[in-house]
């Protein structure tokens, strides 16, 4: 085992610590928010901040159960003693990360594919987002969830909403992230969403709604429906890929994490045309050839 420092009462929370390891295992895990802390934490500096803290027992250090600093709750070490203090006000938000680095995240996954796909509005596409390539590594969901979380922060997100399905998971780790709770919109039986299962949302309640691709926006305008429809109130969306190249558009904010352009088709497919075989990935289609 190996401890290159412990801060005591006396020591600076923005002078440099290095990374520590025990048996192999990084002490910490990668956060950006800037903490006073004191004695018996340990803490990690990057560029004069605070990006970690750690109890200073190093079991507790190993345990899952520990705690570590997160983005969304700043209560790090199992003990309240070791968090002196967090002041709003120098809390950093997680750097936005560029479309090129979802892009790679998507790529390194083998989520992006090329053919002929139906895609679950019903439309044709020669190229598929295979978003559970990506959502199958809690990791990757993490660090992707935290810059939409990051952007909704001071938002007064109360709730955080997802079609399914693989807007659950995404919904789930935003809304852990916010320390708020995430509800799922399912299929309605006559077309649209709707919340099932308990599910109820409070007239005026803020909720932000989530989603992974989205093509042309059917499934984020039918959960902000489905929101609506109870009452509470959309303030704003945001999705892993917009790959509509701008076109779709909602009457709420909205943030994408990577935007591009990939066509899509409906009558008259030239990929139909060609006689490419015709794959039917993921979702079941929509009953429409309308919206996603």
């Amino acid at each position: 085992m190996s401890l290159t420092l412990v801060l005591d009462d006396a020591t600076r929370p923005d002078e440099g610590v290095e990374r520590q390891r025990i048996d192999r295992v990084a002490a910490f895990d990668e956060v950006d928010r800037r903490v006073h802390v004191g004695s018996g934490v340990i803490a990690e500096r990057y560029q004069r901040d605070v990006r970690a803290v750690a109890a200073r027992d190093p079991p507790q250090r190993l345990d899952p159960r520990s705690g570590l600093a997160r983005p969304g709750d700043h209560v790090g070490t199992q003990r309240e003693r070791d968090v002196v203090d967090a002041h709003p006000g120098r809390i950093g938000a997680m750097p936005q990360l560029t479309g090129a680095e979802v892009e790679r995240i998507f790529r390194e996954a083998g989520a992006v594919r090329d053919g002929h796909f139906v895609l679950a509005s019903g439309r044709h596409s020669g190229r598929y987002l295979e978003k559970f390539q990506v959502l199958q590594r809690p990791r990757e969901t993490e660090k992707l969830a935290g810059a939409i979380a990051s952007w909704a922060r001071g938002r007064d997100v109360a709730t955080v909403a997802g079609p399914t399905t693989g807007g659950i998971i995404l919904a789930h780790e935003v809304a852990r992230q916010l320390g708020t709770r995430a509800v799922y919109a399912e299929r309605g039986e006559l077309g649209g969403r709707e919340f099932r299962r308990g599910f109820s949302l409070a007239p005026g309640e803020r909720v932000l709604v989530v989603d992974d691709i989205m093509s042309t926006g059917g499934s984020v305008h039918e959960t902000i429906a489905a929101v609506r429809a109870t009452g509470a109130t959309v303030l704003g969306a945001a999705v892993l890929v917009d790959r509509s190249g701008g076109e779709a558009t909602l009457d709420v904010p909205l943030y994408a994490l990577w935007r591009l352009e990939i066509p899509t088709y409906g009558v008259g497919c030239p990929l139909c045309a060609a006689g490419a075989p015709l794959e039917h990935p993921g979702t079941t289609p929509a009953p429409t050839v309308a919206a996603r």
